[in-house]
């Protein structure tokens, strides 16, 4: 089935990232995941899929399931309106914002999975807005989830939502 129809994919990922600590077991789970949980990685190109699988199989090195980024890259096309690209980019840029935050990347890809469905109104200013919300996290000791309790039902307007956003800026 899916297997032998994904092993080219499994194949090029396992050997060109092997620098990377990545295999071709690692690049089946990936693939595995991503067929899964990721709704449009079946209507990818092989190079897409090769590339997202990569990025699939290297944020499991970093603590984040496959199952996790898959479904991050699902919110992030089905919600935010994100074309592929942007979509693994976002995941990617995961690694910068835990930096510039100080905190582990795998509570930032769960707190953009738990903050996604509040903040999706925002579309593609939701990524600004997430950034905001971690920023405030460290700042204030609050979970992300424990801001958009504090602010709760104000993004669920966009009127809200700009004084929500606001608040956390003067934070």
């Amino acid at each position: 089935g899916a297997g032998y129809e994904y092993s080219g994919v499994i194949s090029n990922v396992g050997s060109a990232y092997l620098t990377y600590g990545i295999n071709a077991e690692d690049a089946a789970a990936a693939t595995s995941d991503l067929f899964s949980s990721f709704r449009d990685f079946t209507t990818l190109s092989e190079a897409q899929q090769e590339k997202i699988a990569a990025t699939t199989a290297i944020m499991s090195k970093f603590g984040i399931s496959g199952h996790e980024t898959a479904k991050n890259l699902d919110i992030a096309t089905k919600s935010l309106g994100l074309n592929v690209t942007e979509a693994e980019v976002l995941i990617r840029d995961f690694e910068a914002i835990a930096k510039s935050v100080g905190k582990p990347i795998s509570e930032i890809s769960a707190d953009f999975a738990s903050a996604a469905p509040q903040i999706a109104f925002y579309g593609k200013q939701a990524i600004d807005v997430f950034k905001q919300l971690e920023a405030q996290s460290k700042s204030t000791g609050l979970s992300v989830d424990q801001l958009i309790g504090t602010f709760g039902e104000q993004f669920d307007t966009f009127e809200g939502s700009a004084q929500a956003v606001g608040r956390l800026n003067a934070l």
